[in-house]
């Protein structure tokens, strides 16, 4: 399957972004101690086409285009161990390259 959704974003977005990926890294950390699932919506939900990522083993991404195809689909993924840190630097470039 190939597909192409415009979205956007803006700064509260990536900060959105951000949170994900921390409550992601504190999952992990945690994750013998509790079974939450940590689950998050970018950007948010309802304005635009989003992805919601799903912090499961493994993890799954599923891309809704909900304003105007009303297409969902759900793919799960196969990270690799380091994609956090990976997952970090790009949000960290995108924020410099747009000046925030």
């Amino acid at each position: 399957m190939n597909a192409t959704v415009r979205t956007g974003f803006n700064a509260d977005d990536l900060d959105d972004w951000a949170a994900i990926l921390e409550a992601v890294a504190e999952s992990d950390t945690e994750a013998a101690e509790t079974d939450d699932v940590v689950s998050g919506n970018w950007p948010g939900e309802g304005r635009t086409a989003y992805l919601t990522f799903i912090a499961e083993d493994p993890y799954v991404v599923e891309v809704h285009d909900a304003p105007s195809t009303q297409i969902s689909v759900r793919v799960p993924i196969d990270l690799k161990a380091q994609w956090l840190d990976g997952a970090r630097d790009r949000l960290m470039t995108a924020r410099r390259a747009l000046g925030l």
